[in-house]
């Protein structure tokens, strides 16, 4: 409907992470819900995308039981990006809310994003910056991005890029220099 999307599902999962398959019934013990009920929903995603011209925004939340009964810590995901594109330059923004990350109780994450790409014919500049916000306020990580790109043709391109990743103590910062050729066949 002019450009808005909306997409719900719904699987069960085995005890190492995996979709099960529709027609097959696991055993209690492969099951994360613990059960052998082929109905029972393990994880739950719904999402709401728009695109129009320019314009790209999406709403998500994704929400996966706790395996553990006992603590019952189920995981959720709730994510917001807007991207725009103004000739040559793209620019995005993604922010996430993790509750319980990896089900363990009171890991949660605030994570922002923020992308701009700037194209000139074959060459492009890619600046990106992420910072990672632990609520418990423990091990907070500012991520800075910058990558150089030249398209040789539609399917092979060079680029060199550098990131530094600032950690809540100055001890745990670093430096990485990149350089690749990726050629798709």
């Amino acid at each position: 409907m002019n450009g808005l999307h909306v997409a719900i599902a719904g699987y069960a999962l085995d005890s190492t992470g995996a979709i099960v398959e529709l027609g097959t019934e696991p055993v209690a013990a492969d099951m994360v819900g613990g059960t052998d009920d082929i109905n029972d929903i393990d994880a739950t995603d719904i999402a709401v995308m728009y695109s129009n011209g320019p314009l790209a925004v999406n709403i998500a939340q994704e929400t996966t039981k706790d395996s553990n009964a006992a603590t019952n810590n189920d995981e959720k995901i709730t994510s917001f990006g807007v991207g725009y594109t103004m000739g040559d330059l793209k620019v995005s923004a993604v922010y996430q809310d993790i509750e319980n990350a990896a089900f363990v109780a009171a890991d949660d994450h605030n994570d922002t994003m923020l992308t701009a790409v700037y194209s000139m014919g074959n060459n492009s500049i890619a600046l990106g910056w992420n910072e990672d916000e632990l609520t418990t306020g423990a091990t907070d990580n500012n991520t800075t991005a910058l990558e150089l790109r030249h398209n040789f043709s539609a399917r092979t391109r060079a680029y060199v890029g550098m990131t530094q990743d600032d950690f809540a103590t100055a001890a745990n910062e670093t430096d990485t220099v990149y350089m690749g050729l990726e050629h798709s066949f």
